[in-house]
């Protein structure tokens, strides 16, 4: 009862859509039992593997572009559109038809993210877990360490909790994604602007989503010590890659202030 949208897996062929208009009380996405897998003579073959199952995730996705505002580039009813036909070339989109086939495509591309946000307004994480890959140009031991983005004013990374060096927890929670709010870059000092269990839906780190030898669970890089106030996380600007070491100095609003920083040097 408190659903927008109703998802169905349909018997049927070919009932891959979304059925009502935008603004209903309950909108349903529809897709195919059999769609992505295999036929011989007419007939589907074997069981659903990794393509199929891939397929389902793309098609689930273009439709929920739809249900979320975005149209295909051919769609002229509202004055505007990117190509003429569908099997035009074009900017890769989640919307277009071609990205349903298989696993090269894992989410919305750059251009439906830019416009979504510009539907509904950025939000206030970057994607579904915080931080960025460690580059092997550096003496690392994680794969995904914190972020400052200047655009955003703002550092994304995630931290352990630890009391006197031994992992603990916070409402059930031992890792938390983090977003710290730039105060004042002249006096280093940051607010928690928002919180949140760290990569909650188990994404890997590249490509999202996608089972292969390259993809790994981002580690969570940052570490808070309740004994001392202390939070510790490695931390990249720019170009550069810096240990950073910050001091909880007002706890009730949760503010930190940076106490030194080393940059780390390539190997």
């Amino acid at each position: 009862e408190l659903a927008d949208v109703i998802i169905y897996v349909a018997k049927k062929d070919q009932q891959d859509y979304l059925s009502g208009s935008i603004g209903e009380t309950i909108m349903e996405i529809s897709v195919s039992h059999n769609s992505g897998r295999n036929a011989q003579d007419g007939k589907y073959v074997g069981e659903h593997d990794d393509w199929s199952k891939s397929t389902w995730r793309n098609i689930y996705l273009h439709e929920l572009g739809h249900f979320l505002g975005l149209e295909h580039p051919w769609d002229k009813e509202d004055g505007d559109w990117a190509v003429n036909n569908w099997s035009d070339s074009h900017e890769s989109t989640r919307m277009g038809y071609d990205e349903h086939l298989g696993s090269e495509y894992s989410w919305f591309s750059n251009l439906d993210i830019e416009a979504l946000e510009y539907i509904w307004g950025k939000g206030l994480w970057q994607s579904y877990f915080s931080g960025v890959p460690a580059s092997k140009d550096y003496d690392i031991d994680t794969n995904n360490i914190g972020i400052f983005e200047p655009t955003e004013s703002a550092i994304f990374s995630c931290l352990k909790l630890v009391t006197d060096g031994i992992p603990t927890t916070l409402n059930g929670i031992s890792e938390f994604d983090v977003r710290f709010d730039v105060l004042s870059l002249e006096e280093g000092t940051v607010q928690l602007g928002a919180n949140r269990a760290f990569n909650i839906i188990g994404a890997k780190t590249l490509p999202l989503f996608i089972e292969t030898e390259n993809a790994l669970t981002p580690d969570c890089s940052g570490t808070f010590e309740n004994a001392t106030g202390v939070y510790t996380d490695l931390v990249k600007s720019g170009s550069s890659v810096l240990n950073t070491h910050w001091n909880l100095i007002d706890a009730e609003n949760l503010i930190l202030k940076l106490n030194s920083y080393d940059q780390l040097q390539p190997k």
